[in-house]
């Protein structure tokens, strides 16, 4: 079963944008053509406009092993503003140790 925020990561992997103030999906009209991006969509619509918008707002690795952070997240994640570290953020979403050691010196020791 693919949740909200694996799908809302499949529409930015297609360079989709959802606007979380209109509610506006924007996708190229050929990139749906994919059979992936249309069930990221229609899970979206099934999970309705409040548990999208949960879902954009946590932090997660993307399909390149990047530490997303949003800015609207909750502020326990912003290390740069005195929120938990990079290291609990990624213990938190049980990061391999290869994306760990990419963000952490010495790794999770």
């Amino acid at each position: 079963m693919v949740t909200v925020q694996a799908a809302l990561q499949t529409i930015e992997q297609y360079g989709g944008n959802l606007d979380m103030t209109t509610g506006e999906l924007n996708i190229l009209s050929k990139a749906l053509e994919k059979e992936e991006l249309k069930r990221a969509v229609n899970i979206l619509k099934e999970a309705g406009p409040d548990k999208v918008k949960a879902a954009k707002k946590l932090p997660y690795i993307n399909q390149k092993g990047v530490l997303v952070i949003p800015f609207d997240s909750e502020p326990r994640y912003h290390w740069w503003a005195g929120g938990q570290t990079i290291l609990e953020t990624l213990r938190g979403l049980k990061a391999s140790l290869e994306i760990i050691a990419m963000y952490v010196p010495g790794g999770a020791a």
